[in-house]
């Protein structure tokens, strides 16, 4: 059981790095909106507020490196079940 578990992770994690495409224009991952002061997370479909203040790395930015880090766990334990054949 734990082999299989091993080898559904590691498919996800090789999976994923194919995933992480060519960083095109059209693949954006975040905007910084200095006129209008926020940032905008596209993988959370996230606007945070104070430009300033997430660049400075304060909570504005830990909360988006938390909430990235919940949506990875999600995925992966998604991916997991979705793909294990318990006997």
């Amino acid at each position: 059981m734990q082999r299989k578990v091993d080898e559904v992770s590691e498919k996800f994690t090789s999976d994923r790095k194919l995933q992480v495409g060519s960083k095109a224009r059209a693949e954006k991952i975040r905007t910084y909106n200095f006129q209008h002061d926020r940032v905008t997370d596209h993988r959370l479909q996230l606007q945070v507020p104070n430009v300033e203040e997430f660049l400075r790395g304060q909570d504005t930015l830990d909360n988006v490196i938390q909430k990235l880090g919940e949506m990875y766990k999600q995925e992966r334990l998604k991916y997991i079940l979705d793909n294990c054949i318990l006997d």
